[in-house]
């Protein structure tokens, strides 16, 4: 079952953008591709250089990247993000279905 997970990383998404981005606006698209949910969530924010973050930052768990890469791991997913300073940023999810779940679904 993936909708604990997916709940949790939600939750450290946008208490991510609460706490950093400044943003006003955020977009969320949830889609089931069959075999696969794809979460992506956009910012209009501060962003912030991805070339500044250092190793060191992401092993501490700086901004949550490691914990949402942890977990989107944990289920066999991706974890991907883009950011550039001024112009917000862009996590994306992507989590296979478990397999029982998708051959109940294919009958």
């Amino acid at each position: 079952m993936i909708s604990v997970p997916l709940y949790r990383m939600c939750q450290e998404i946008f208490s991510n953008i609460v706490r950093h981005s400044g943003a006003s606006h955020v977009e969320v698209l949830l889609e089931d591709t069959g075999d696969s949910l794809i979460l992506q969530i956009r910012d209009n924010g501060c962003g912030f250089s991805i070339h500044r973050l250092s190793k060191r930052s992401l092993e501490k768990g700086g901004f949550g990247l490691m914990n949402l890469r942890r977990r989107a791991e944990d289920l066999e997913g991706i974890f991907g993000f883009l950011s550039t300073p001024g112009n917000g940023t862009e996590v994306s999810v992507v989590l296979p279905w478990p397999e029982e779940q998708t051959e109940d679904a294919n009958g």
